[in-house]
């Protein structure tokens, strides 16, 4: 059987919240939340029940590349993540991977300097 290949529409990672460290603190904690995409770029329903992970990329600028800093296993749209103090500036995006082990494409990116 010939299974037809759907992309799926990217996640909109909507809130991003900077916890405020104290100044002993040697790292900050940011708080990502998103929107799970409900429907593949096809235009057909996807159901919740068809999202296995949701990938959380990570950078230093708004122009620079991301990298994988965590893969978090079912149905999920908010997470923490730390990072030190030094890093003045960071850059978030998130992807969606469904049942099929496809993976959407980079929600927008948001980014903040402390």
């Amino acid at each position: 059987m010939n299974m037809l290949k759907r992309d799926i529409k990217y996640p909109i990672l909507f809130c991003i919240l900077f916890a405020t460290p104290s100044f002993a603190a040697p790292s900050v904690t940011d708080r990502l939340t998103w929107t799970l995409p409900t429907y593949y770029t096809d235009g057909t329903y996807m159901p919740l029940s068809d999202i296995k992970n949701v990938n959380i990329y990570s950078g230093t600028s708004n122009s620079g590349a991301l990298l994988k800093v965590q893969t978090i296993s079912g149905v999920v749209s908010k997470t923490t993540i730390q990072r030190a103090k030094t890093i003045k500036t960071a850059c978030y995006a998130v992807t969606v991977i469904d049942k099929n082990d496809i993976e959407s494409v980079f929600s927008n990116k948001v980014c903040k300097t402390i």
